[in-house]
């Protein structure tokens, strides 16, 4: 009924694709929760016990990386194209030299993202909105206070289990869903695919609701966003996203007892000034090969 609907309805549609399928995941996701872990969300005692365990936070993280990435991406294509498979460009393998590209981009554009990351976690709002900015703050510790407690590792399996919840769900997940599926609407809608790759850049940095990671995420955005277009294949945009999170679970999980989290968070590079521009230097000459060799 709507797959010949505008591209502007089918982003609707697909918004609203998200918020249904989340709640019923979600919901689903509560119901299996009581067998698993023996719990009953009606008393006290069980609820603080969810708010402190691990395995429950790491399972409903799995839970909310399915329920509002994977499952509304497929869901939105299934309901909206003809040829969904075709729409997400699954069915587009990528070429050797693309997936060595794109491998090679993204590490040399990691120490730029890192020095981002420093000089965002440094600004500071006017006196005047000093209240938005507390807010800001206690919502960054907290989820910094969230992931110190996930990467916690003390074996190979919790290294799988971090590096299946933390790199390859959201990598798959949000890849699909904001490059597969919006960014696709919004160049449709628009007919500029820069402009559809940088607003779907800062809705992919805002909707992590971690506004002292913004810029550098929305950099990131921006780099997938335009892996997917000139490649024409979702997957190079995964593996990019995949290195990104992948590396600093890795790293953590070897280093993690020299190491605070702010390794995390920018600080698994070198950010020397000279070693900022000669990766973003490299950055550009293998990134500019890829689009070469595309065209």
């Amino acid at each position: 009924m709507f797959r010949n609907s505008t591209p502007g309805l089918k982003l609707t549609l697909s918004a609203l694709t998200v918020v249904v399928t989340a709640l019923f995941v979600f919901l689903l996701g509560i119901l299996l929760a009581v067998p698993l872990f023996d719990l009953n969300y009606f008393t006290q005692s069980d609820l603080s016990a969810v708010q402190n365990n691990l395995s429950v936070q790491k399972y409903f993280q799995i839970i909310s990386s399915l329920g509002i990435f994977v499952i509304p991406a497929f869901l939105a294509a299934v309901l909206l194209e003809n040829r969904p498979l075709e729409f997400l460009s699954i069915n587009q393998s990528p070429r050797l030299y693309g997936v060595i590209l794109a491998t090679f981009s993204m590490y040399f554009l990691l120490p730029l993202i890192e020095r981002l990351a420093v000089w965002n976690a440094g600004i500071e709002l006017p006196e005047a909105l000093s209240e938005i900015e507390a807010w800001m703050k206690s919502t960054e510790a907290a989820a910094m206070e969230l992931t110190q407690e996930f990467m916690r590792m003390e074996s190979t399996s919790d290294l799988v289990l971090n590096l299946v919840m933390i790199a390859l769900l959201p990598a798959l997940g949000e890849e699909l869903l904001f490059r597969g599926v919006i960014q696709q609407y919004l160049q449709k809608m628009w007919k500029n695919p820069h402009l559809a790759i940088w607003i779907t850049a800062i809705l992919f940095s805002l909707l992590h609701f971690q506004f002292y990671g913004f810029f550098p995420r929305m950099i990131l955005g921006a780099f997938m966003g335009y892996l997917f277009w000139y490649s024409g294949s979702i997957w190079l945009a995964i593996l990019a996203h995949l290195i990104n999170n992948g590396t600093a679970v890795v790293y953590y999980f070897f280093n993690q007892d020299e190491l605070q989290l702010s390794a995390l968070e920018g600080e698994l590079f070198s950010s020397h000034p000279a070693v900022v521009i000669i990766s973003s230097l490299l950055f550009i000459v293998s990134f500019g090969l890829l689009i070469r060799i595309k065209r």
